[in-house]
């Protein structure tokens, strides 16, 4: 049965690296009909649907990943599909949920994150507030982000 579910997941990771996506996910599935508590299968079902812009299901992989194990990148994957879905609340309940489970400095990132996503999404809201004959303003709202903002990552990619 070990052998088997090895052999499954080299296969999918092959069809995965291939390119091959709808393979690969039907055999991770495969997998978790036998094993429910491979973590490493649930992360890799969560990375496919977050790729196929499936989030909610790509949510309830990888939620259930860190379930079964806290490792820091599985915490810090919930905390992304969180904030991709700009459930940004959601995003802070699970950090302060998880605060004492994990170093300062994982911490810290997962916040910086949630404080970018908050930026952005003010930013955005101010954006579409402006009435679309205004260029000037939308363009005046961008200019005073990206310097109130220069050493934020953020205002570099606008």
């Amino acid at each position: 049965m070990e052998e088997n579910l090895k052999n499954l997941n080299e296969r999918a990771l092959k069809e995965y690296n291939l390119g091959n996506i709808e393979i690969a996910r039907s055999l991770f599935e495969k997998i978790i009909s036998i094993d429910k508590e491979s973590f490493q299968t649930m992360y890799n079902l969560g990375i496919i649907h977050f790729h196929n812009k499936e989030y909610s299901d790509a949510e309830k992989y990888l939620v259930s990943a860190h379930k079964l194990n806290q490792s820091e990148k599985y915490f810090l994957s919930v905390v992304d599909i969180y904030l991709i879905q700009n459930f940004i609340k959601e995003a802070e309940n699970f950090i302060n949920t998880n605060k004492k489970s994990y170093k300062k400095n994982i911490i810290a990132k997962a916040e910086t994150k949630v404080l970018r996503q908050t930026k952005l999404m003010k930013l955005v809201e101010a954006y579409n507030s402006v009435d679309n004959k205004n260029i000037t303003e939308k363009i005046i709202l961008f200019e005073n982000y990206v310097d109130n903002y220069k050493k934020d990552s953020i205002g570099w990619k606008l």
